[in-house]
């Protein structure tokens, strides 16, 4: 089965019921949304961008399937400082959701670099077999998110840090890649 954003068995009614509130829309918006694999048959579609720029509201009241969910989605937010709020504080509550994971996995070929230096800092503590498991279902996905990083890289960065090697987004997906192929290897 193939669930927009999220599996609708895990978003509880407090996200759903004030969609309209937190700006939520669960339309298919852009032919760049991408569909993730969380397992043989289960998928995920995420957006390629959603919301506007501006103040969301406070989320903490929410249980943890919810502010995942939550958090999951403004990672898609048009505002790279909403995106970079989201994902530090969803690297922190993972708790082993595997529909979380590719929403981290999609952040992973962005340009903007704080959030690749929060990715990177925290994949040692979020790598695990249902990770690497997401990661090996997706190789598609990541292999075009290694493209678009190294286009990323050639563009904003390549004057700044002329190695790619040292480039922190070259570093995650070879973080990523040598993760799926040791599974594919062993």
């Amino acid at each position: 089965m193939n669930y927009y954003m999220f599996p609708k068995t895990i978003v509880r009614n407090t996200l759903l019921s004030n969609a309209e509130q937190y700006s939520i829309s669960y339309e298919v918006r852009s032919v760049y949304d991408t569909v993730w694999r969380i397992d043989i048959n289960d998928s995920i579609t995420i957006p390629y961008r959603v919301g506007e720029k501006g103040i969301y509201p406070d989320y903490s009241n929410f249980d943890i399937d919810d502010k995942l969910a939550y958090l999951c989605y403004l990672t898609r937010n048009q505002s790279g400082f909403v995106r970079y709020n989201a994902i530090d504080e969803l690297l922190t509550l993972v708790h082993k959701q595997i529909w979380v994971y590719p929403y981290i996995l999609k952040l992973c070929d962005e340009y903007v670099i704080r959030i690749l230096d929060r990715i990177y800092d925290s994949l040692p503590q979020i790598i695990n077999e249902q990770f690497v498991d997401v990661i090996c279902l997706n190789m598609n996905n990541i292999k075009k998110g290694y493209a678009r990083m190294i286009s990323y890289w050639n563009v904003y960065y390549r004057k700044d840090i002329p190695n790619i090697e040292n480039y922190v987004g070259y570093k995650i997906y070879k973080l990523l890649i040598d993760a799926g192929q040791t599974v594919h290897n062993s």
